[in-house]
């Protein structure tokens, strides 16, 4: 049960965590300045939710389902256009940058976010909360 609960809590975070990229890259966009590199935006696996999803944390028997394999394919496709926005934002690209955080990238964080709550709520139903 314990584990159970722990995996939602990464979840709920991984949840809170990227809707924030958005403002982020916003930011970017206004600015034409990021914090975070492209290359580092575009990696699934340097974020928090990354490095715990990919990590010991989570097993092979998790890993083995439908729930993180679409995860993980939704999950790397949302960094790498956030990579992308952050390229475009940062190199004077500003439209482009819009209509790729507006389009695709907006699309996949929507999917991201419902496959997370997907997951979450087949957590629940199989802890039995």
């Amino acid at each position: 049960m314990d584990k159970e609960r722990a995996m939602l809590s990464e979840i709920s975070n991984a949840q809170h965590k990227h809707l924030s990229w958005k403002g982020h890259l916003m930011g970017a966009i206004s600015n034409g300045q990021s914090d975070i590199t492209p290359e580092k935006a575009a990696c699934d696996k340097s974020c928090d939710f990354g490095r715990w999803f990919n990590g010991d944390a989570v097993g092979p028997e998790v890993r083995a389902t439908e729930a993180w394999k679409t995860i993980d394919a939704i999950h790397a496709s949302f960094h790498a256009n956030a990579g992308r926005v952050l390229t475009l934002a940062t190199t004077g690209r500003s439209e482009e940058a819009k209509t790729l955080l507006a389009g695709e990238f907006g699309e996949r964080a929507d999917h991201m976010l419902k496959a997370l709550s997907l997951w979450k709520l087949e957590l629940k139903a199989k802890s039995g909360e």
